[in-house]
């Protein structure tokens, strides 16, 4: 298990926590359930994602949104002008913990699924399965005994947890990626942070018409780099100096780095290099 520090939880409870939430996010609230989470995003009005979650049910009158600590304040923040006109006390929560784990550790026959469902409780703790991740989201509240937490041997080494972000494509939204990016430029129509189904949110409108009309959207690439200290938001480009993308996510391997970036190319293209540093970017898928 790894202790997934760098995530929290704000807590959205009262009679409109649903309404409020409804109103605002990527996702559909009224599909969330104690059996199926969500992946989400919050826009600004211009289109550009702000922060991104996932989104569980606690009881009818309680959501959790579980985000990255660094963009907490956000959230908070672009939601908190909404609050007088709903019955919902928000809170960040700090009596929640958040670990990572392996899905061999788990013993698939000890939990109730089905297809249709993505949250289980095993060994009294809340885990979460999305973007067929190597390990599952636990939750769990800091007084729990669960023996999952007491008999596993616990770790911090997030980067494996980062790895395996990069790996399915799923970007969450750092202090530096606020508010620059669309979510198709994040690829959230795939990894289905976005329900193009659901009624009005803040830039939906934007948002659908980039979906529904744009005819080269971006892509979102698996790339390699052998050294360099590669930042979020550094520039891809070609030879020619014409810009093609952004780094979005990094995270060390053995060989060097591995990173996902956002480009508008439609296949592999070599020679490719990172504008800041000088140094070639390969495109391994």
């Amino acid at each position: 298990m790894i202790i997934l520090d760098n995530l929290t939880v704000i807590t959205f409870s009262g009679e409109g926590a649903e309404e409020l939430l409804q109103g605002q996010l990527t996702c559909d609230v009224l599909k969330v359930s104690e059996e199926q989470s969500s992946l989400g995003a919050l826009c600004n009005v211009k289109g550009r994602v702000v922060s991104s979650f996932i989104l569980t049910f606690e009881n009818p009158n309680q959501f959790n949104l579980i985000c990255l600590k660094e963009t907490s304040s956000k959230t908070i923040g672009a939601l908190e002008k909404y609050f007088p006109f709903y019955k919902v006390e928000v809170k960040q929560d700090n009596n929640y913990q958040l670990f990572a784990l392996a899905k061999p550790e788990v013993k698939i026959q000890d939990l109730e699924t089905s297809n249709e469902q993505n949250t289980f409780y095993y060994k009294g703790l809340k885990l979460i399965d999305y973007l067929e991740k190597e390990f599952f989201l636990v939750v769990s509240k800091k007084n729990d005994n669960s023996p999952l937490i007491t008999s596993t041997p616990l770790s911090n080494d997030i980067n494996k947890w980062n790895v395996d972000d990069i790996y399915a494509d799923n970007i969450e939204i750092t202090q530096e990626l606020s508010g620059l990016y669309t979510p198709h430029e994040l690829n959230y129509q795939k990894t289905q942070r976005v329900d193009f189904e659901k009624g009005c949110y803040t830039g939906q409108e934007i948002v659908a018409r980039m979906h529904y009309r744009a005819k080269n959207l971006p892509k979102i690439r698996l790339g390699q780099i052998t050294k360099g200290a590669v930042q979020e938001n550094m520039t891809i480009q070609t030879k020619l100096r014409k810009k093609v993308g952004n780094i979005l996510k990094v995270a060390k391997k053995e060989e060097g780095l591995i990173c996902i970036a956002s480009m508008k190319i439609q296949d592999k293209a070599e020679d490719l290099e990172i504008e800041e540093l000088n140094i070639p970017f390969n495109i391994i898928r």
